[in-house]
């Protein structure tokens, strides 16, 4: 007698197939079940080692770039490249790599808040401030002279500030909701025979699809900016770098969810701290980079 998969022969009861445990599997036609491997990025894993010296390295990088700009923070380049605001904007890349670790080692509550939390949040405050600079460059050669005087209500009003805040409190508001929800808290996927897979939250593609769609916004809008200021002084290149940075971004994003689709969700975590850094390099790379050697 044949049994299906999941299900094996009793030598008590030949003729009947018997279901394996819910945490243990079999092959067609077994007499016996197999226990499940239990599933989750280890630190000693090759994968976690790999992603933990990129996440390093980009960690150096950016605080090798803001070194060089707080030691240069007066001169025309660095002023010309953003000056504070790019320190302020280095200071939430720092915080995104830093989410990166979090991905690593066995799941629970608390490493599953600061991995849907910690990211989300600081991209969306640096995408925040990347829009604020694409705006800034339109106001500079267009808004300025043609409505000076909604520019200079936009900065007696403390604009960008304001933009900034209410941009990060959405992704927060976002976030928390779906923090109620427990979307957050580890769970068991027996959705692959073999193993069992640790993870964060049964809803979490759904929380990464609403949080994505805000930060795709922000990006959309700083697209819109940087187009509107193509025929900018050939010398003044950030908006081209800024065009850079969001096609990597977009770029990750789709890629992120058809590697996922075609996964079923089984490497997410992996996927997921990987298109971070793919982000993340592609911001050091486009923005920071770009910028200064395409300045005069």
């Amino acid at each position: 007698m044949t049994c299906p998969e999941g299900t094996y022969v009793n030598s008590t009861d030949p003729y009947e197939c018997q279901p394996c445990l819910k945490d243990m599997w079999s092959p067609e036609g077994s007499q016996v079940c197999f226990p499940r491997t239990l599933e989750y990025l280890e630190w000693n894993n090759e994968i976690s080692v790999l992603l933990m010296i990129l996440s390093a390295t980009g960690l150096f990088l950016t605080g090798l770039t803001m070194l060089v700009f707080l030691r240069n923070l007066d001169t025309p380049v660095v002023k010309a490249a953003g000056g504070k605001a790019c320190l302020v904007m280095l200071t939430f890349i720092t915080f995104c790599y830093c989410s990166v670790f979090s991905f690593i080692g066995k799941p629970n509550e608390t490493a599953c808040v600061v991995r849907q939390l910690m990211f989300p949040i600081s991209f969306t405050a640096f995408m925040s401030c990347l829009v604020l600079r694409s705006f800034l460059i339109v106001c500079i050669f267009k808004m300025a002279s043609s409505l000076p005087k909604s520019f200079d209500y936009w900065v007696k009003q403390h604009g960008q500030s304001l933009f900034l805040a209410v941009g990060t409190a959405t992704q927060m508001t976002i976030s928390s909701f779906w923090l109620m929800k427990g979307t957050f808290k580890p769970v068991l996927d027996y959705t692959f025979k073999e193993a069992i897979i640790l993870k964060c939250g049964t809803n979490q593609p759904l929380a990464l699809i609403t949080q994505d769609a805000f930060t795709g916004f922000l990006s959309i809008i700083c697209f819109v900016f940087s187009y509107m200021g193509k025929d900018l002084p050939k010398n003044y290149s950030e908006a081209k770098c800024i065009t850079v940075t969001i096609l990597v971004y977009l770029f990750s994003l789709a890629s992120y969810f058809l590697f996922n689709v075609a996964q079923n969700e089984r490497y997410s975590t992996v996927l997921l701290a990987a298109i971070i850094l793919v982000r993340l390099y592609g911001i050091l790379g486009g923005y920071f980079f770009l910028n200064f050697i395409s300045l005069p």
